[in-house]
């Protein structure tokens, strides 16, 4: 099986492929037995996300908060909020479909009223995302809306038209939720500090992990104490630096190993790894397979 990385640049930013970047509307498979470690890796992006969990379970953590999605539950996450996922122990087969756009999409005007009215508050709220589940009176709607941006047929002659017609409906379907959950979320941003500050930690980490990284480093970093930077980090990510460190650099490894044609040495010593045997023994211990076999199973 081909075991494939979530694509996302050196700050963990990632940029949906848009098929037509002048219509960025685009929807997606996410079929986690395929990911490294079964996990979608940390991430954020400037774009909205909607997803339905089509089978098997998921632990998902969004601008940190910690929730489990089941199949059937339906999810939405926020413009730029850090998120990650997991397939959930005894797992499998999770599939989400996904569809995602900019809020360029509507911010061409960006003092027009539908932007002002119906999207700027949820950009310039507090709420990271939200899951909907299955039997709520308004999961069926999202899955179905979901479900018909993926079906699309992009060469149809009135795509365009008939998927703007879904996504302003996935839209209503968000304000209407949120007015009659929970409207507090709407309320604007406070103090977003940790997730600024777990996000100047998560990219020193991606562009120094080749390095010595050490608490003392990351903490004189984000200018935090090392206590405050243990609190921020593990809040957003679950874990602690050191065990997100050694695990980042091992998913590093993996990438290089599908992608490049470096040896073992080569690819342990590029990722912060003082000897290939280390490499070995670690990347064995987390993937269940030496790097050897890794590379040619990927094949």
């Amino acid at each position: 099986m081909k075991i494939i990385p979530v694509k996302v640049d050196d700050k963990q930013m990632e940029s949906m492929p848009f098929a037509d970047i002048s219509f960025p509307v685009d929807s997606w498979d996410d079929v986690f037995d395929s990911f490294i470690d079964e996990t979608l890796n940390c991430h954020w992006h400037p774009d909205f996300e909607f997803g339905v969990l089509m089978s098997g379970s998921l632990d998902y953590n969004v601008g940190g908060v910690h929730m489990k999605m089941n199949e059937g539950d339906a999810i939405f996450i926020n413009s730029n909020t850090m998120h990650t996922a997991k397939q959930a122990q005894g797992s499998k087969g999770a599939v989400i479909k996904g569809v995602g756009f900019p809020t360029s999409l509507f911010a061409d005007r960006p003092s027009s009223t539908i932007f002002k009215k119906h999207f700027e508050p949820v950009i310039t709220s507090n709420m990271q995302g939200f899951i909907i589940p299955k039997g709520n009176e308004y999961s069926e709607e999202f899955a179905l809306n979901i479900l018909k941006a993926n079906t699309l047929n992009r060469s149809e002659f009135v795509y365009e038209l008939k998927c703007m017609s879904i996504i302003s409906k996935l839209w209503e379907l968000t304000i209407s939720y949120i007015n009659s959950n929970d409207p507090e979320l709407l309320k604007s941003k406070g103090n977003q500090k940790y997730e600024m500050r777990a996000k100047e930690i998560l990219s020193y980490i991606h562009e120094n992990f080749s390095e010595n990284i050490t608490v003392d480093k990351l903490s004189k970093h984000a200018n935090i104490s090392r206590t405050e930077c243990f609190r921020s980090f593990k809040q957003f990510t679950n874990k602690k630096p050191v065990e997100y460190i050694n695990e980042y650099r091992l998913y590093r490894a993996a990438k290089m190993l599908m992608e490049s044609g470096l040896s073992i040495t080569e690819i342990a010593l590029s990722c912060g790894f003082n000897t290939s045997a280390y490499f070995g023994k670690q990347f064995k211990k987390t993937y269940g397979i030496s790097p050897g076999n890794y590379r040619q199973a990927k094949e």
